[in-house]
């Protein structure tokens, strides 16, 4: 088995930030030029992706009561952007206890392979890959998909039907020109939103393809510390006994911190995430449901990125949970009664621990688990009602 690096981990995280010109985790090696260039190029992105979004919001102000289906299709857009741009900024105020808490994670790394089979460091890898994998290609997809969708669809009449060609753009923004003059204005303005499409979908991800590796590496911790507790039988002879449970201790009070400093410095980035969301899902609804096939495709396709992100939060709160609390079970399960009492002592030390799990908390709310998973989605179903009762009518 050949040997993983802490890194590794973070490719994917590393690669979608590279998109937007940022690197919040100070991973990547540049020089200086090199590294002014790449901080140049985030400003001049963040600025350019202000202004698309900026650009449809103007828009919903002058069209929302002519056309409202339109408005809240629109609106689920800037709402899913702003979701990046809250958390970038809330995960700025917070970057150096984030650094800190990698740093610390980075030291506790195992580096030897030996090591690593025992902490299972190959499987976390490759299920936190899949996960970021599954969660990034369809926020991409619904990205790319709703970007290219209005050039895809004339592309095929032209084929089909022949000339005119039908220049159509995905999104309504006000711009100083009009990009349908000729072909040149056309083009660009596509690039143009289509690169706005791809920065969208790595704002939305980036924070949290960084919180889910870091809660992965957590778990890891604590489902090594449970599964050597299980599998120890104490000696009677006090000194290996105190000397095995000495270094898992150690081990436990340092995870516990960091999982406390995580769940404080990702609270406001998760209430964000759930706060909008829900709000996404209502909007996007209407459109489904009272619009085209053409918008419900599309709003399928947002629909279900805006589900995903809120199941994944939910489902690493859960598996955060879970592995700190395994390991009361792990004391339970070994065969503790067979230890002298000063190592009992200190095993109820480590089980009066792990009776307060590690959470992903956003304010006012409860842990993120499947069931605040369920709750947000009955909320947003209800505020869905609400909303169409008012608005209803209209449609």
């Amino acid at each position: 088995m050949e040997s993983i690096q802490f890194e590794d981990f973070f490719i994917i995280p590393r690669n979608i930030y590279r998109i937007i010109g940022r690197d919040p985790l100070k991973m990547t090696k540049t020089t200086e030029n090199n590294g002014t260039l790449f901080r140049v190029y985030g400003v001049l992105m963040f600025i350019y992706y202000t202004y698309l979004v900026t650009g449809e919001a103007v828009n919903i102000y002058f069209l929302f009561n002519e056309n409202i289906l339109w408005s809240f299709g629109a609106a689920s857009c800037v709402f899913f952007c702003l979701t990046g741009h809250f958390k970038e900024i809330s995960f700025a105020l917070s970057n150096k206890a984030v650094l800190n808490a990698v740093a610390e994670l980075r030291d506790m790394f195992p580096k030897e392979v030996k090591l690593q089979k025992e902490y299972k460091v190959q499987e976390y890898f490759h299920a936190t890959h899949f996960m970021l994998k599954v969660f990034v290609s369809v926020c991409f997809g619904f990205a790319f998909g709703w970007a290219a969708y209005p050039t895809i669809k004339s592309t095929i009449k032209l084929i089909i039907f022949g000339p005119p060609y039908e220049r159509e753009l995905a999104y309504f923004i006000y711009y100083p020109y009009d990009p349908f003059e000729n072909n040149w204005y056309y083009i660009l303005t596509f690039i143009g939103e289509f690169n706005g499409a791809c920065m969208a979908a790595a704002f939305f991800l980036s924070v949290d393809l960084i919180l889910l590796v870091i809660v992965q590496n957590c778990c890891m911790h604590f489902d090594y510390i449970a599964m050597k507790i299980e599998t120890y039988s104490p000696s009677q002879n006090d000194e290996d006994d105190s000397q095995f449970l000495n270094g898992l201790v150690e081990l436990h009070i340092k995870i516990l911190k960091l999982s406390s400093v995580i769940n404080d410095a990702f609270q406001l980035c998760i209430l964000f995430n759930f706060f909008i969301s829900s709000i996404n899902s209502c909007l996007i609804a209407f459109p489904i449901l009272f619009g085209g096939l053409e918008d419900a495709i599309k709003g399928s396709l947002f629909l279900a990125a805006c589900l995903l992100q809120v199941w994944i939060i939910c489902f690493m709160g859960q598996m955060l949970i879970d592995s700190s609390e395994s390991i009361g079970g792990a004391v339970y399960n070994h065969p503790w009664y067979t230890g002298s009492t000063s190592y009992n002592r200190q095993l109820l030390i480590i089980l009066q621990r792990s009776q307060k799990a590690a959470t992903l908390k956003p304010p006012t709310m409860k842990p993120s688990s499947r069931q605040l998973f369920m709750e947000v989605m009955t909320t947003t179903y209800r505020f869905f009602c609400l909303m169409k009762t008012m608005f209803g009518d209209r449609f």
